[in-house]
């Protein structure tokens, strides 16, 4: 008999990652070998071993150096480790990159901490020198309750292990926004510049009138008009201002904003802060016309403007309302067939919904009441953001507000259910209501 024939060996791919520079890029080579032999592969796998074996070794003998080095020593080693390009300064994209290895989130978190970190420090610098490292390393220490050479072996250890493929893209990514990054560092120190200027600080206390440390609308317009700026316009820019810089919703600008309100329109005339600020401050110290008609004048513009501003707050007001996702859900539950718009059948029974206690007669009487008074477009019906107009309306006067009622509106809609009478008797009302809106 013919014996059978051994199987060959499937010798396993052997991967080897080598540290290559690719366009001055740090990056990793995967390499497999073809081995043609058993042998070879052996040999080797016990050069990779080898190879590791000695970078573990020369790790350990960085770690016990720790030991005898001073804590100056400590902090020059660490720099040097996180300092990848070996150019003696701290980059944003090397400090970013060692917060990430330090284990601050992920690579964007930490990329926005080490912009706020070197942002921080008192330099014009985009960089971070080995003396600023050292306090950033002791703040870091003190945040979390730890001892320096704690964190140095930490750091050594983190920072000595070979880079993952992850990590060397990071790298590359960080290196890639660098420019952006630090063109927006550049700004942020100017406008911090901006803010400790004493003509910016004097500028906002003349503004702000009622000394509440917020400028609103109507502080805005009056102090844009001692610009000279035509009164019709003020009223646009103070709109407009509050539009594009009231961050926090307050209705209007505290410092920060107002400090970034005027750069935006010292801009749009034409000149730096710096250079129009004194004029600015010299109108906004002029003392008003004194006679009876400037008086006359200024009570009917502030009066205007008072009109103005209570309109402006009542827009944000259902703005605000409109987007919020518990006004949006009352909408879909009174919504019940669903076409997009509220009907007077519609608008009582989530009204019955949210005042039980009323009667039926009493409830079609304010919803057509509301129907009348808030269908803009007079289609009969209210859209989304008529109904969050609405809703502000019957909150006010109920003598609340949507902040404190909206819950409770919700959970009325989903607990009470609509009586089928109730519903018999509105279904009759309906084509009275729509045709007096009508007519």
């Amino acid at each position: 008999p013919v014996p059978p024939s051994r199987p060959t060996p499937v010798l396993p791919t052997m991967s080897i990652r080598r540290k290559v520079t690719i366009n001055g890029m740090p990056a990793l080579q995967e390499t497999n070998p073809v081995v043609s032999d058993l042998s070879k592969y052996v040999v080797l796998a016990k050069d990779d071993l080898r190879r590791q074996m000695r970078f573990i070794e020369a790790q350990l003998s960085l770690l016990d150096s720790l030991k005898t080095k001073t804590t100056k020593q400590k902090v020059s080693l660490l720099y040097n480790l996180w300092d990848r390009n070996g150019d003696g300064t701290l980059q944003w994209s090397e400090l970013a990159l060692g917060l990430k290895k330090f284990g601050v989130g992920d690579i964007d978190d930490a990329a926005k901490l080490a912009a706020e970190v070197i942002l921080a420090e008192d330099s014009d610098s985009k960089n971070m020198s080995r003396e600023q490292f050292e306090v950033f390393l002791n703040t870091l220490c003190q945040g979390l309750g730890v001892k320096f050479d704690d964190i140095a072996e930490f750091l050594v250890l983190r920072y000595t292990a070979e880079d993952t493929e992850e990590e060397v893209v990071e790298m590359i990514a960080l290196d890639i926004l660098e420019g952006d990054v630090e063109e927006e560092l550049a700004m942020a120190k100017k406008f911090e510049s901006v803010l400790l200027d004493p003509l910016m600080i004097e500028l906002f206390e003349c503004f702000d009138r009622n000394n509440d440390e917020v400028i609103d609308f109507k502080e805005l317009a009056q102090g844009l008009e001692k610009f000279e700026v035509p009164f019709d316009e003020t009223i646009k820019a103070a709109i407009s201002a509050l539009l594009l810089f009231d961050d926090n919703e307050s209705r209007g600008l505290d410092y920060v904003a107002f400090a970034r309100f005027m750069l935006s329109f010292s801009a749009a005339v034409g000149a730096p802060f710096k250079t129009l600020a004194p004029t600015f401050l010299e109108l906004c110290e002029a003392d008003e016309d004194a006679s009876e008609q400037g008086q006359k004048l200024q009570r009917i513009k502030s009066k205007a403007l008072s009109d103005i501003q209570e309109e402006f707050n009542e827009e944000i007001d259902i703005v605000q309302t409109a987007n919020d996702a518990r006004c949006q859900a009352l909408f879909t539950l009174a919504d019940l067939d669903g076409d997009g718009r509220i009907d007077f059948k519609e608008l009582a029974l989530a009204l019955k919904k949210y005042v039980p206690s009323n009667g039926v007669s009493e409830t079609a009487a304010v919803a057509a009441a509301m129907l009348l008074a808030h269908d803009d477009d007079e289609d009969q019906k209210l859209d989304p953001v008529e109904f969050a107009h609405f809703l502000n309306k019957f909150c006010a006067i109920v003598g609340s507000n949507w902040h404190e009622l909206a819950d409770f509106l919700v959970v009325a809609s989903l607990v009470n259910s609509s009586d089928s009478m109730d519903i018999a008797i509105l279904n009759e009302i309906q084509p009275v209501v729509v045709q007096s809106k009508k007519a």
